[in-house]
This record gives C-alpha cells, sequence and structure tokens, in this order.
C-alpha cells in the first residue's frame, strides 16, 4: 500500500466528524463514480478490483498490526 495523498470531496459521512476533530480517517473505500445521489449516478466497473484489493491490503495490515 502506497502513500495516498488527500483529497476533499462532496458527500457527507460519520468520517466528516472524525475527521474534523483531527482523528486520522479512512472514508470513500467505496468504486469510483459520479453524480451520487442523482439520476445519472454511476460506478465504473472496471475501478471494483482495484477497490477490493486494496480493501483486502488495508484489512490485513490493520489486523497484523493489531496483533503486535
Amino acid at each position: 500500500m502506497g502513500h495516498r495523498s488527500r483529497k476533499k470531496t462532496g458527500g457527507g459521512s460519520d468520517g466528516n466528524l472524525t475527521s474534523y476533530i483531527g482523528i486520522p480517517t479512512i472514508d470513500g473505500l467505496g468504486p469510483v463514480g459520479g453524480n451520487a445521489h442523482q439520476e445519472d449516478e454511476y460506478v465504473d466497473i472496471s475501478s471494483l478490483e482495484e477497490r477490493k484489493e486494496f480493501l483486502k491490503a488495508l484489512l490485513l495490515r490493520l489486523t497484523d498490526a493489531a496483533k503486535k
């Protein structure tokens, strides 16, 4: 897992609250897409495999860290 840059995007989740008070927060693990909650909302199907692998690597890293 390489370094990920910070990026501000629209939308809302509880992550907005934790991030605002300075708690490191991971949000936006879903697929790439656009036009959320609109008639022309879409998902880029080709992004599903990459996101799955990223989430898998993240979970493995977190569980390994918890064992130490």
